[in-house]
């Protein structure tokens, strides 16, 4: 390499190395576009945490249901027949009484629309 491309050769790099150091920066302080655009995501990751937590595990993954665990998939259950089921259990499925509103009425409402 002659003298008088080396000055050029380190602005490059600089730039280049500076570039990925910017967008590391960005990418790594700010939240996904996503939640920071539409709130309604964060809330509805929270519904979709709060059911994975506590009902996934008997229930499945997508309300399918397992060995004698019921299928929450398509049956149409009202949001207060669910609020109840949730609070109160029933049968082999305990109580949740420490899920409590606003949660509870947008999980119930959620499990109704599987």
């Amino acid at each position: 390499m002659n003298e008088q491309n080396k000055p050029l050769v380190f602005f490059w790099s600089f730039m280049a190395a500076a570039t990925i150091i910017l967008v590391w920066y960005q990418y790594n302080t700010q939240p996904p576009v996503a939640i920071k655009e539409n709130p309604q995501a964060k809330e509805q990751q929270q519904v979709l945490n709060l059911y994975r937590d506590n009902c996934a595990r008997c229930h499945g993954a997508f309300g399918e249901g397992f060995a004698s665990n019921p299928v929450l998939r398509g049956r149409n259950l009202q949001v207060e027949y669910i609020k109840e089921r949730i609070v109160k259990g029933r049968g082999k499925m305990p109580g949740f009484p420490n899920i409590v509103e606003p949660q509870l009425s947008k999980l119930a409402e959620w499990v109704g629309k599987l």
